[in-house]
């Protein structure tokens, strides 16, 4: 038995509303839109991939749809989350949105454009989720798992090809044409064309042209003194990326060698074409260029 007064301490609670994530309701809560290539505004579906025109790229924004608020549901606490990532996985730190807000009902829209100058094929994922907190909201047990949450994401579209030069520093590269050997210290120049894929990744083979130091120490070839040569190159490769701009590959090149003659062991001169075809395995590090 108590003889003093018992009170509980009443305070406001609030139902977290729908975002409208099933992607049919006809008025969301909240909404990723992006103009397509007529400029025409698309509202893009909850977990479907868009792909955005990159002229458009600038018109992605996300909207707060406030006056659709219902005053009996309350205060709404959310978070907004947009990530951009360009095409190698590296984020875009300036494009990124994280904002946490308590949302009432108002007459305009909140929004929220999406800035910091996205790419082709930079990857945009844009999430809206209530705040778990059982002091401002009232969670029943089917609720306590996970409150309403809406994801969209999209792509923006970029070129079919990439043009871009790379340092390569080949080891070990093996001279087929006579007098045939291996060159052992090999540094260049190189541009490199190759396919891109829908997501940006470009194909592991490509055409390549560009300028090589060959054979910069003192090698033999079949018993010849072979000189340092500059050598013009044309031909195919295959890169394998390892991230960073680096990658690892095999080479195979037509070239055109700007050298001195090649020489006996008793310093003799030896006729020899100064065409040639060369093979091997390379490091490259570089990808500065752009797509087409």
């Amino acid at each position: 038995m108590i003889t003093e007064s018992v009170q509980r301490q009443v305070r406001q609670a609030s139902v977290p509303a729908s975002f409208g994530s099933d992607g049919n309701s006809k008025n969301p809560l909240a909404e990723f839109v992006c103009v397509d290539k007529r400029g025409k505004d698309i509202h893009l579906q909850p977990g479907k991939p868009f792909r955005i025109p990159f002229e458009g790229r600038e018109s992605c924004r996300v909207i707060i749809h406030r006056e659709l608020l219902k005053p009996e549901d309350g205060l709404q606490e959310v978070v907004l989350d947009v990530d951009v990532t360009a095409a190698d996985g590296a984020a875009r730190s300036q494009a990124k949105i994280s904002e946490r807000m308590v949302l009432r009902p108002s007459s305009e829209p909140k929004v929220f454009w999406i800035h910091g100058g996205v790419e082709q094929f930079d990857r945009v994922v844009v999430r809206v989720s209530h705040v778990v907190d059982e002091e401002r909201y009232v969670i029943s047990p089917t609720l306590r798992s996970g409150l309403p949450s809406v994801q969209w994401s999209a792509i923006v579209e970029g070129g079919r090809f990439r043009l871009y030069a790379t340092v390569a520093i080949p080891a070990g590269l093996f001279r087929v044409t006579a007098p045939s050997g291996q060159l052992r210290l090999n540094f260049g120049v190189l541009s490199r064309l190759t396919v891109l894929d829908d997501l940006g990744k470009e194909s592991i083979f490509g055409l390549e042209l560009g300028l090589m130091g060959v054979g910069l120490t003192t090698d033999n070839l079949s018993g010849t003194k072979y000189p340092p040569t500059l050598a013009a190159v044309v031909g195919m490769g295959i890169r394998v990326p390892l991230g960073q701009g680096a990658a690892v590959g095999i080479n195979a090149w037509a070239a055109y060698e700007f050298r001195d003659d090649i020489t006996d062991v008793m310093d003799k001169s030896i006729g020899s074409n100064r065409w040639a075809f060369i093979f091997g395995p390379s490091i490259a590090v570089g990808n500065a260029g752009r797509n087409l």
